[in-house]
């Protein structure tokens, strides 16, 4: 049976060691790139079967350039990959990115907080792979 790959494309430390736990404990190998341009090195070098990115960054624009480089017009290679945001605006914000949930505010298969357990996180993994049951 293949392992399951999956990116985390993040600069939030924290984040990425805990989702990385969580994931390998349940089975599956995770790549991390802590800024889109890396993320891009690596779709374009062995690409992974989900993707989990933070929509902002310290750098600005950052989630967003590679949002529109797994989604934009042009970008039919990567469309097929489950693409999983994570945000710390998910809510009680002035962007409340909790109520444009399921690709209504961007195309992308599921929006989650930075805030969510481990287990949460491992369901909502599990529920966007082609091979989930």
């Amino acid at each position: 049976m293949r392992t399951i790959r999956i990116l985390i494309v993040d600069d939030d430390q924290s984040f990425v060691e805990a989702a990385r736990e969580v994931l390998e404990a349940e089975g599956f190998q995770v790549v991390i790139a802590p800024c889109s341009q890396q993320g891009l090195e690596h779709l374009q070098q062995n690409p992974p079967d989900l993707i989990i990115m933070d929509l902002g960054s310290d750098d600005g624009d950052d989630g967003l350039r590679l949002y529109w480089a797994l989604r934009g017009e042009k970008a039919e290679e990567f469309r097929h990959i489950p693409l999983i945001g994570v945000t710390l605006a998910y809510s009680n914000t002035l962007y409340n990115f909790a109520e444009y949930r399921y690709g209504e505010f961007l195309s992308i298969d599921d929006l989650l907080p930075k805030s969510i357990d481990g287990k949460a996180l491992t369901a909502r993994v599990k529920e966007h792979l082609p091979t989930a049951s």
